[in-house]
This record gives structure tokens, sequence and C-alpha cells, in this order.
């Protein structure tokens, strides 16, 4: 309970920290040009709804992580990270259905026009989704905005309804069509852009997990080379490489230190291919 309590405690500073820039960002800024519809009723349901959410959901993940730190011995950090990596898929599931509609209205898509000219847009560009639909964000704010969201069977569009409401069907169907330039339709690219975009995050959780197993494991393993390390292990089962330069635990040195190690290596190669140059023109007979 005490790692609990420390997290908790952590994560409340820095919301109170963040607090009042955020107010001053939503009540001031937002609404000198027009933008704020938020109420201070709905800025405290969102609030309450959000801690909910952090204590239902962070709560017993934070829990696991703990526990799993105390019991999987030495490869702890691989049952945190698939932990970590089945909540995320899981949150990714459950959020157009479960968690977005606690803050907003979705109603599906009425124009027939419009939908007739987003479907036919989709249709062109191969991406499947579960149904076009309309968020009541007029009731927090004045943007116009249009989002993908879910995972599978429940991946989504959304349109703001104030979108609908200043956009032209052509320019919402443009808006659309940026959007979908993220999402690669063939099918055979799809799976390796989808593990692309992943390697951002998987990096991540690798080398976060790394750190915590060398701090765990004392001073005397901060020169464990990466290659016996958890990084190493979760970008070989996702299917990613390492990134240059990150072979071992000196990559997170100053960028002078770093600097200068490259340059040294980079001087190295250079030599020995003058060399193997310098060799290879000896043994070959002049005409």
């Amino acid at each position: 309970m005490y790692g609990l309590a420390l997290f908790a405690g952590v994560g409340l500073i820095g919301f109170v920290v963040g607090l009042p820039a955020s107010l001053y960002r939503t009540f001031r800024i937002e609404a000198r040009f027009g933008f704020n519809k938020l109420t201070w009723p709905l800025w405290f349901a969102d609030l309450a709804k959000g801690a909910a959410l952090a204590v239902l959901i962070g709560g017993p993940l934070l829990l696991a992580v703990l526990w799993l730190m105390d019991a999987m011995g030495k490869y702890w950090w691989l049952y945190v990270w698939l932990v970590w990596l089945g909540t995320n898929l899981l949150v990714l599931l459950l959020y157009p259905t479960v968690i977005a509609p606690l803050f907003n209205k979705f109603t599906p898509l009425q124009d027939p026009s419009l939908k007739q000219r987003i479907e036919a847009l989709l249709k062109r560009c191969g991406f499947a989704t579960s149904g076009l639909f309309v968020m009541d964000g007029s009731k927090r704010s004045a943007h116009g905005n249009a989002y993908f969201t879910g995972f599978g069977r429940t991946k989504r569009i959304v349109f703001f309804d104030t979108l609908l409401e200043k956009l032209a069907p052509e320019e919402i169907e443009a808006v659309l069509a940026h959007e979908l330039g993220h999402f690669p339709p063939p099918p055979r690219v799809q799976a390796h852009r989808a593990l692309r975009r992943l390697e951002p995050g998987l990096s991540l959780a690798a080398r976060t997990a790394d750190r915590s197993a060398v701090v765990l494991r004392g001073p005397g393993s901060r020169r464990r080379q990466y290659g016996d390390g958890p990084a190493a292990v979760l970008h070989g089962a996702a299917g990613l490489p390492l990134s240059a330069g990150a072979t071992d635990l000196g990559a997170v040195a100053p960028p002078r230190i770093r600097s200068g190690r490259l340059c040294r290596q980079t001087d190295r190669r250079h030599r020995s291919d003058r060399r193997a140059g310098q060799a290879l023109s000896r043994q070959t007979p002049r005409p």
C-alpha cells in the first residue's frame, strides 16, 4: 500500500501544480476568443469522472505492477510490460463504447448525402469502420474536429457537431481525407505500418523497464549490455530492431559525450576502411 500511496501522492501533486495553467487556458484564453463553452458544473463533473476512472483503471494496474515487481523475480519487467500492453489494448477496445459515452453523447450520422459521400471515400481508401458518429462537442468548445477511435470491431469515425455546422460536405470530406492519409489502405502494408507506429511506445516501455532493472540491481549492473537486457528481449518479441546508437546504457549519456563517442567510432571505421583499401591496392597487380 505504501507504493500505491506514493504514486497517488505524486499524481495529486502534479495535478495541483498544473491546475492553474489548465484553468487559465480554458476559462480565460479560450473564452477570450469565443471558443470556451465549458461551465463550472460540467468542469467539476468531468473532474469527478476522470478521477473515478483513474482509480478504477489505474489503481488495479498499479497494484498489479507492484505485486509483479515483488513476486516475479528478475523477470518482473517482462510481466509488467505484458500487463501494460494488455491494459492499453483493452482500454483502446472499450474507449468508444464504454469510456467516451461517460463524457459525451454520440449519435449516428443522419445526413444521408454526407453519409453517402463519406462511405464512398472510405470505400475508395479501403478503410473499414463500424460506424459514423456525431459527438456533442459544442457543450465544451466551439472548436471543430473529427477523429478515429477504437480497435477492431469498435473502430469508428467521430465528427464534432461544430464541424458539421461550420463546413460544407465537400470540406468535411477533405478533412476526413487528410485523416485517412495516416492509414495506408493496402493490407500487406497495414501490419508493417502499425508495428512502426507502435515502435516508439514499445521502445519507451522497454527502455523504462531496463532502467528500472538496472536501478534495482544496483550500480554494479550499469555496464550490462542491452543485448542481455529487457530492451533487446522486448524489441525481439515485437519484431522491432533496436535503434541505432543505443546498443548499451551509455546511449543515455549527455549529448556532448555521446557526440564525441560517435565521432571516435566514425574515425575508427574510417581508419579501418583506409587500411583495408591500402591492403587491397598492394595485393592488386599493376598493369
